[in-house]
């Protein structure tokens, strides 16, 4: 009797009732993708010259299917959520990236590569909560899609209207001169600039 119950409570436990609108991502959400596609080389310049590097290594799917949220695992169902990101590459050099490992019973070992996310967006149902990041090298940030600044941003003599600025989530690791403090970001051209604790303020070229 209490296996059973078990069993009913596991395959029950995903019965979620919602609406589409919480799970899908409307066009306000998906306009922060937009400016770029896999494949895109992105170069920045600071003031003195130097030039930053990136390349779009893969933009996700947009899921609008709303029963995905939904596992198909039998014994754990994580919280049901709606995911979508921008995955980069640095170049020349990627000290950012890292490696996934898949062990198998076999004892063989599965690598492959794993990308820093640039910019990301997750639905989480129950709450009803959007969570947007932005990460670049040591920089992370969350960001409000509603905190668009409608004046003009001149950086590096270059300007733009109705923009976004993340400042660093964690403040108290910005220690060094090097380390980013803050990043600019518009829906037309994605990520435009980003400024160091030393005063470097690198732009999109």
């Amino acid at each position: 009797m209490k296996i059973l119950t078990l069993l009913f409570f596991i395959s029950g436990c995903c019965q979620l009732k919602y609406d589409s609108k919480d799970f899908l991502f409307n066009e306000n959400e998906l306009s922060f993708f937009k400016a770029y596609k896999a494949g895109d080389t992105i170069y920045f310049e600071n003031q003195f010259g130097n030039i930053d590097t990136i390349e779009i290594i893969e933009i996700t799917p947009t899921n609008a299917e709303p029963r995905t949220a939904c596992s198909d695992g039998i014994f754990i169902n994580p919280k049901p959520t709606n995911s979508k990101e921008i995955t980069i590459k640095h170049l020349p050099i990627d000290k950012w990236q890292g490696v996934n490992e898949q062990h198998y019973n076999n004892g063989k070992v599965k690598k492959s590569d794993n990308y820093q996310t640039l910019f990301s967006t997750t639905k989480f149902l129950v709450e009803k909560e959007v969570v947007t990041e932005i990460s670049f090298k040591d920089f992370h940030s969350s960001l409000s899609l509603n905190s668009i600044f409608n004046d003009t941003l001149t950086l590096n003599n270059k300007k733009w209207t109705a923009y976004f600025i993340a400042a660093h989530s964690y403040p108290e690791r910005v220690n060094e001169t090097w380390k980013i403090s803050k990043a600019y970001w518009t829906i037309n051209e994605g990520l435009i600039g980003y400024e160091t604790k030393g005063g470097q303020i690198w732009t999109k070229k």
